[in-house]
């Protein structure tokens, strides 16, 4: 066995997972952690990444890589995402990040990305389906991948994610009707161009796919309907969520400020700013999917940053 390590740098959070691993690639968790930076905080393509949030986020990635190697990681593997892709900086943050590390963080496209993620997702789905597509929601893209009878078809990053479309749309607590109707056609008029999917005639072919989310946005979704039903939170995985919870959700979140969101069950108070669109835009793929739930699977990028073929063996 072997310990391994991997930083996964998104537009709200970076991710740490340390793994000890065998020569078949099973796995035992060591550590899974989760700290907001905000990295991708009010950025449109083209303008600077937040210089505060720079800061923090190489403090993040220090304390991280120090606690990897505290554990046993003889390695440490990482990527940046959706943010440094997007910010006209992003490459200097990226050497500025390695030269205070000493790390070797790489910045990935969202193909690559949702590449990576999916291989490892779809290993954990139980049972057959014929067609799936992988959603994973950041705070600057979503990322998709659809898999049909377990191959990969195709896939797609779309510039949509829970940070980038608060700052869009300027939401703020509570959400009046008519905003969410503006956030509702917003995230709809992104996906006919963009979503990859079993189409005929070039029409999607509506409810055939098994939709299957990975990443915080889809985790916390679970989280916060078991704090809606009083409960703790849990392991996420293989959670099934539907599309009347998520309305649920939505019109509980829509109703409060935002310091009753941020005060709600299993809330991470950091997320609450962005929440009602992450929550938004997973309520989207599925009108537009045509189907009535979603899967969670939270073995993501940071997963397949140890584990995926497309890592072994010289990465991304």
């Amino acid at each position: 066995m072997t310990i391994r390590a991997a930083l996964d740098l998104g537009s709200n959070s970076i991710k740490l997972l340390v793994l000890d691993i065998d020569e078949d690639r099973n796995y035992r968790i060591i550590h899974d952690e989760a700290v907001m930076t905000g990295l991708g905080r009010n950025l449109s393509p083209g303008t600077a990444l937040d210089e505060e949030s720079c800061t923090h986020t190489i403090k993040v990635v220090q304390e991280f890589a120090g606690k990897a190697q505290q554990l046993g990681a003889t390695s440490i593997v990482g990527a940046g995402t959706a943010a440094m892709r997007r910010a006209s900086n992003g490459k200097q943050f990226l050497d500025e990040l390695n030269r205070d590390t000493g790390l070797e963080i790489r910045m990935i496209s969202g193909e690559r990305e949702a590449a990576i993620a999916s291989e490892i997702a779809v290993r954990e789905l139980p049972g057959e389906h014929m067609h799936v597509v992988l959603f994973d929601t950041g705070g600057g893209s979503t990322e998709l991948s659809w898999f049909h009878d377990g191959g990969l078809r195709g896939d797609s990053s779309i510039p949509l994610g829970a940070r980038y479309l608060t700052d869009e749309m300027q939401i703020t607590h509570p959400v009046s009707d008519q905003m969410r109707e503006k956030i509702s056609h917003y995230v709809l008029s992104h996906f006919p161009e963009n979503a990859v999917g079993p189409h005929r005639g070039g029409e999607l072919v509506a409810g055939t796919v098994t939709l299957a989310g990975l990443g915080g946005t889809a985790s916390l979704i679970v989280w916060l309907l078991q704090g809606l039903r009083g409960e703790e939170r849990s392991d996420p995985h293989l959670k099934v969520v539907t599309a009347p919870q998520i309305s649920l959700l939505l019109e509980r979140m829509s109703r409060s400020s935002i310091e009753e969101v941020a005060a709600m069950k299993n809330m991470n108070p950091d997320r609450a700013t962005v929440v009602f669109a992450g929550v938004s835009i997973i309520r989207g793929l599925l009108r537009h999917y045509g189907v009535e739930s979603f899967i969670l699977t939270d073995r993501g990028l940071r997963y397949g940053l140890l584990l995926s073929d497309l890592m072994q063996p010289s990465g991304a």
